[in-house]
């Protein structure tokens, strides 16, 4: 604590989960799966992360990722087509039957998760960081999924709705209903008066650790462009940070995803020192056959 004024969130590193929300689906689901497309049924999603409070706690996690699916009337997800096939039934359907944004990995084939949705999943966040108050700020990166959903033969799957302005200022609104303002460090936070975003961070840096502690960011994985139409280039009033794809020279490039941790460590410290953040990591090894073709803008 006593270097909390002279670190900045930037430079500190932390251990961050993908799909933090992912439940492996059962053995009978696969088997559905498998029959359906052979390969899909063992195509790398075999694993189950802890719930997000144990992964907060007991495995230090600091940096959360969730996929979000847009569902303003309620019920797209109900009836997933391996629970259809099964005879299972409706899934959760007390919940996912209501509007709100929903957390999954692909809807139909791949949807247990340990929070059903947006909410309640930073509800999961919030009350851990309530109790642990001097906790490093926790980031939370968003894939926000569109598109056409994975292939399943002689079942067609339903497109994601598209994101557009009004959804993206909703999954703000969700978010706000869950945590105040003063808990979330937004692009506002961090832009100097007069200062793109960029200039602001390359100049004074991010916040300090004393001042970001207890807090949560968001950071966005993809759909930079949507996000960013309509909306001040530096992201003026907006609570997500852009992932900066580009080399970082855009007034709101201030979070970069820089994946190949391996092969980019210089140029991930050489980004550090100028004053960005960067979420890294290293990409999975090629599943043991292949999976079912992903939907689209579903970058992996």
């Amino acid at each position: 604590m006593g270097h909390d004024n002279q670190v900045r969130i930037n430079q500190i590193q932390t251990v961050g989960t993908h799909n933090s929300f992912h439940v492996e689906i059962t053995d009978p689901e696969k088997a559905i799966r498998e029959q359906a497309q052979p390969g899909s049924g063992t195509g790398g999603e075999e694993y189950s992360h802890a719930p997000i409070q144990q992964q907060l706690d007991g495995q230090k996690v600091r940096s959360l990722e969730f996929d979000l699916a847009q569902d303003p009337d309620g019920g797209r997800f109900t009836n997933p087509i391996l629970r259809q096939i099964s005879g299972e039934g409706p899934w959760h359907p007390e919940v996912m039957n209501k509007p709100g944004i929903k957390v999954l990995h692909e809807e139909d084939v791949d949807y247990h998760t340990s929070c059903l949705t947006f909410v309640d999943c930073l509800k999961q966040v919030k009350d851990w960081l309530d109790k642990n108050s001097n906790a490093v700020p926790i980031t939370i990166l968003l894939q926000f999924d569109q598109g056409n959903g994975p292939n399943f033969p002689g079942h067609p799957t339903q497109p994601m709705l598209p994101w557009t302005h009004d959804s993206f200022t909703n999954a703000e609104q969700e978010v706000l209903s869950v945590f105040p303002r003063d808990r979330v460090i937004t692009p506002d936070d961090v832009r100097h008066n007069g200062m793109t975003l960029r200039d602001s961070v390359l100049k004074y840096g991010w916040p300090t650790l004393r001042d970001a502690r207890g807090k949560v960011m968001f950071a966005m994985d993809n759909l930079r462009p949507e996000y960013l139409q309509g909306n001040d280039p530096s992201l003026a009033g907006r609570l997500f940070f852009t992932n900066a794809q580009d080399n970082g020279d855009k007034p709101d490039a201030a979070f970069m995803i820089r994946d190949e941790a391996p092969q980019l460590h210089d140029t991930i410290i050489d980004l550090v020192k100028q004053g960005y953040m960067i979420r890294t990591g290293r990409t999975r090894p090629p599943a043991r056959r292949a999976p079912a073709t992903p939907r689209v803008a579903r970058p992996r």
